[in-house]
C-alpha cells in the first residue's frame, strides 16, 4: 500500500493529472480541493480499502501523504 494506490482517487476526483500528487501535496491548498472533494475521496478510500474513517481522522488529513499513513493504520488495527 503506497502512494500510487490512492493517486488515481485523487486524481479523479479532483480533476488533476496524478502526476502532480505528491506524499506532501496538500489537498486543499495546491491541489484545490474542498469540503465536498475531500468528502468524495475518502468514500472511495473506505469503499476500495475496506476501512472506516471516523471523523476525527477524516479532520486530521491534509496531504496525499495522511492518506496513505491512515489506510495503513486502519488496516493495522484491523490485524490485530
Amino acid at each position: 500500500m503506497d502512494l500510487d494506490d490512492i493517486r488515481p482517487i485523487i486524481a479523479d476526483v479532483l480533476r488533476v493529472d496524478p502526476r502532480e500528487i505528491t506524499g506532501r501535496s496538500r489537498l486543499s491548498v495546491e491541489l484545490g480541493a474542498d469540503s465536498l472533494d475531500l468528502y468524495q475521496i475518502m468514500v472511495k478510500v473506505e469503499e476500495k480499502f475496506d476501512i472506516h474513517v471516523s471523523e476525527l481522522e477524516f479532520r486530521r488529513i491534509y496531504t496525499a501523504g495522511d492518506i496513505v499513513r491512515l489506510i495503513k493504520k486502519n488496516r493495522a488495527e484491523a490485524a490485530e
